[in-house]
């Protein structure tokens, strides 16, 4: 197993304006068990996208996203939104199992069921209910997108199953 961390994969806005814009839909990440709803984020440099007026990291719907208690859930987005910090900003990180994980670009992408689970990453320091962690499956190509947390994070495989 090896891990990578690509050189960029970070989504970012700045001088973001609405016109006649409906702000109860402006943002909308629906809880979908999947890669792309799971690690849907972006850092917004001067907060206009988030109408929040200073610089914030958007993140998606399970608690991996509460960088920390300065973080709130956005119930009309179902969108983590915290404070962009330069201690607290966004990070990917690329998990390849040899034999296991699918492969980039070869279109072996697994359904994004349970059985296809590899296990999860999470946020050191937080248990039970308050548990800052979400779900990784064995489709190489999402990678796991997170908070560069100063507590840092860590990554739990389950056992691989026989292929």
């Amino acid at each position: 197993m090896f891990f990578r961390l690509p050189t960029q994969y970070i989504s970012a806005s700045r001088a973001v304006t609405y016109e006649n814009v409906d702000f109860r839909v402006f943002l909308n990440n629906a809880p979908i068990d999947t890669g792309a709803s799971r690690y849907f984020n972006w850092i917004d440099w001067d907060g206009s996208a988030s109408r929040r007026g200073k610089a914030s990291v958007v993140g998606s719907w399970p608690q991996w996203w509460q960088l920390d208690s300065g973080c709130k859930l956005d119930s009309s987005s179902g969108s983590w939104i915290c404070d962009w910090l330069p201690w607290r900003s966004v990070a990917r990180l690329d998990v390849h199992v040899s034999g296991y994980t699918s492969v980039v670009n070869t279109n072996s992408a697994v359904p994004p069921t349970s059985s296809y689970r590899a296990g999860y990453a999470a946020q050191f320091g937080y248990r039970g209910s308050q548990q800052r962690s979400t779900v990784i499956t064995r489709n190489e190509a999402q990678g796991i997108t997170g908070g560069a947390v100063s507590g840092g994070c860590y990554v739990h495989l389950q056992e691989a199953p026989v292929l």
